[in-house]
């Protein structure tokens, strides 16, 4: 970052000329991101067998469909032992189908030869990619597990589950591993009976991140917009070489709203899943209040990589938002119970809004109205 601000004077022309088109140079990302995964005095740490996850997601579904009386469906998640370089490739790839629509619009600008192309094709991809690398190589240290489903292309949903990272941080807080591994699959495992469940929701988000992104690519293609934001942008004009910076950028009226139904709808995601975790945990892991406790404290565990990703996409997913959908799941079950929640996951126009889901009272009495 510090060499695309003192090049942006007198280099920016020269790397445009040479830089290929695009916003991401994904052999920069990865480059970058695989400094992260093993550092001096890294424990040497042996993966579980992916048996033994197996086992703990297949108890773990059956728990959680009992609870929110869901059936999984036919195709359920399979189950794999990650290390953080595979962790890494998983995401960089997950990125590159995300961002696609983004990409588009951006090569399509750089190709039209305009001002701002000129200016924001080489230094925006070095910035760019250097910052995408740099998150998802931090996060390869830290992430426990992930529910990964394509949302952009046909396949199979997997749960990944980087042993690694779990065993490192079961002696760094005290716990059994054993159980720590169980907590894990059990949180991803919620996640994962959602989506089987809910057949329309993996295509009505995937619609709604499409919707942004696409709406950020078509503003892009406004030299004279771009020129604005970076002028209004003053001193801190830099942050516009930020992915994040880019998008918020671009931000119009459409966007702010589509933002605020991602923002509900994954507030509710989170809720619910974590709804359903409390209300089966103790019955799966042992010592799990002292264990659900240190985690919550850490806070490592309440969709970190999600938050992470929401940030650079510009979207301000921010904690307190899972917060606030954990309260609205815990609000309507202790109302009307476990069946009337349920009926959030009827369509998505019973999905609540974002006011809604900050006052639940309100969503029951639409619901009830109806």
């Amino acid at each position: 970052m510090g060499f695309a601000v003192a090049a942006a004077g007198s280099g920016a022309s020269w790397l445009s000329q040479r830089i290929k088109p695009g916003l991401v140079d994904w052999n920069i990302a990865r480059s970058v991101a695989m400094r992260f995964t093993s550092r001096p005095g890294d424990p040497d740490l042996l993966p579980a067998t992916g048996a033994d996850y197996t086992g703990m997601v297949e108890s773990s579904r059956q728990a959680v469909s009992e609870y929110l009386g869901r059936s999984a469906g036919s195709e359920t998640a399979g189950v794999e032992v990650l290390d953080r370089r595979s962790w890494i490739e998983v995401n960089l790839a997950n990125f590159q189908d995300l961002l696609e629509p983004f990409e588009d619009s951006y090569r399509r600008m750089n190709a039209s030869n305009a001002t701002a192309a000129r200016l924001l094709s080489g230094l925006t991809r070095l910035a760019v990619s250097a910052q995408l690398g740099t998150m998802i190589g931090y996060l390869s240290r830290k992430v426990l597990g992930q529910y990964d489903i394509p949302l952009f292309k046909p396949g199979m949903a997997s749960i990944y589950l980087v042993d690694v990272n779990i065993d490192a941080l079961a002696a760094k807080i005290g716990m059994n591993s054993s159980h720590l591994r169980r907590w894990v699959a059990l949180h991803e495992t919620t996640h994962a009976v959602e989506f089987e469940s809910i057949p329309w929701l993996r295509e009505h988000m995937a619609g709604l991140l499409q919707e942004y992104l696409a709406e950020a690519g078509d503003t892009i293609m406004n030299p004279t917009r771009i020129r604005e934001r970076l002028s209004s942008a003053g001193s801190d004009g830099v942050r516009g070489l930020r992915l994040s910076g880019l998008l918020r950028m671009m931000l119009t009226d459409r966007q702010v709203e589509i933002v605020s139904r991602i923002q509900a709808l994954m507030s509710v995601v989170e809720g619910y899943s974590n709804h359903a975790m409390h209300g089966t945990g103790e019955y799966l892991i042992p010592d799990y209040k002292t264990l659900a406790h240190r985690m919550k404290l850490r806070e490592k565990s309440r969709g970190v990589g999600f938050r992470v990703i929401s940030r650079m996409l510009g979207l301000d997913l921010k904690l307190e938002q899972y917060v606030i959908g954990e309260n609205f799941v815990d609000y309507v079950v202790e109302e009307r119970g476990i069946e009337f929640v349920n009926r959030v996951w009827e369509s998505p126009e019973t999905l609540p809004s974002l006011e809604e889901v900050r006052a639940p009272e309100r969503w029951i009495r639409r619901i009830e109205s109806e």
